[in-house]
């Protein structure tokens, strides 16, 4: 009689053949040995790998208070608090390398000189709306709705923890009929520490958990949510009726509700949620809090390689001397005109943000 666990045991072995690259048959004891050294050094690397993230940490800390003074004067100017002087704003609008583009640039400069006399109109109206819309990571989270709510929005900025791995983006808004929030954050809580039990699977800074503000609507205006009808029938009597029910929308405003692991189907997809959302957080930070200027300008190569792009040059990342097919936008457009007489907020004519009485 044949023994089960013997069995068991030589399928467990075919089974382990799959997972080991193929030399490995041929390696002797000696040879074996010398790999469990090797992977033994491999944890003390993955330590200092562990310390460098550690350290790396402190010095994003101490360069973002640098960067966030700038800035500051950013704001000042967008938001029209601080007029630049003439050597402030000695500066090509648009730069090309090719001469021919600098100098039809150069002209498209004069004939908007001449044809938009009014000069009254302070800041940049609409700057962060315009740059979100140019760039397709976010643009593509933008509803009609979000963009009456984002046209109030007036500075987004980004604080590194200095006690702990994590940063925090903060998007600033000026009052408006949407929400009570004047400013909404988003934290990430990332870790560096290594796993005991499996050391060797430490891949870095990896995000540990996310929180958000929670957005305080005013007067049902919640631009995450919207009510459907649903043609509902008694199991029993036939008898038809229309219920309504409130569902989830799309809109740039859920990335105030992060992911939660309570919901989630599986672990898995707990996991690609979270990463999928800090994947969104890390662009805002690295991409469009740092070059916001050159995405309202469309100068910004926005390359995103996704699951959805086959096609990709190297030799396009991270050029920032072509302009985009990015088009900036004013609020006041008719498509938002019939949603905005209901809410009462929108734009006047020089693009200003107007609340009704």
């Amino acid at each position: 009689m044949s023994n089960p666990k013997r069995a068991s045991d030589a399928s467990d072995v075919e089974d382990a053949l799959y997972t080991i690259p193929e030399h490995m048959k041929a390696t002797t004891k000696k040879q074996r040995f010398n790999a469990r050294a090797l992977k033994k050094l491999q944890v003390e690397s993955i330590k200092i790998e562990a310390e460098h993230a550690k350290q790396l940490h402190f010095m994003e800390v101490r360069f973002q208070e640098r960067l966030n003074e700038i800035y500051e004067q950013r704001k000042l100017i967008i938001n029209g608090e601080k007029t630049p002087t003439e050597e402030e704003a000695n500066f090509p609008l648009f730069n090309s390398k090719e001469k021919n583009y600098q100098d039809a640039f150069d002209k498209l400069e004069q004939i908007w000189n001449e044809k938009n006399l009014a000069d009254d109109v302070k800041g940049i109206p609409n700057f962060w709306l315009n740059v979100l819309l140019n760039y397709s990571i976010t643009e593509r989270m933008i509803s009609l709705k979000d963009r009456k709510a984002l046209a109030h929005l007036t500075d987004i900025k980004c604080t590194v923890d200095l006690d702990k791995p994590a940063f925090v983006l903060h998007f600033h808004f000026s009052p408006n009929s949407y929400f009570e929030n004047d400013v909404l954050e988003k934290r990430y809580n990332l870790s560096y520490a290594i796993d005991a039990k499996e050391p060797l699977d430490y891949d870095g800074l990896t995000i540990d958990s996310t929180t958000a503000t929670s957005i305080n609507w005013k007067n049902g205006n919640n631009f995450t949510k919207k009510v459907v009808q649903k043609n509902l029938r008694h199991i029993t009597t036939g008898k038809k009726r229309i219920e309504d029910r409130t569902v989830k929308t799309d809109s740039f405003f859920n990335f105030f509700e992060p992911p939660s692991r309570k919901f989630a189907d599986t672990e898995l997809s707990a996991y690609n949620a979270l990463m999928a959302d800090y994947e969104v957080g890390q662009l805002i930070r690295e991409n469009i809090v740092p070059r916001a200027v050159l995405f309202y300008l469309g100068e910004y190569a926005d390359v995103y390689i996704g699951e959805d792009c086959d096609d990709y040059d190297e030799k396009d990342e991270g050029n920032l001397s072509h302009v985009s097919k990015g088009e900036a936008v004013e609020i006041d457009n008719e498509d938002l005109q019939e949603n905005t007489s209901d809410h009462g907020s929108g734009c006047d004519s020089s693009g200003q943000v107007t609340d009704a009485a």
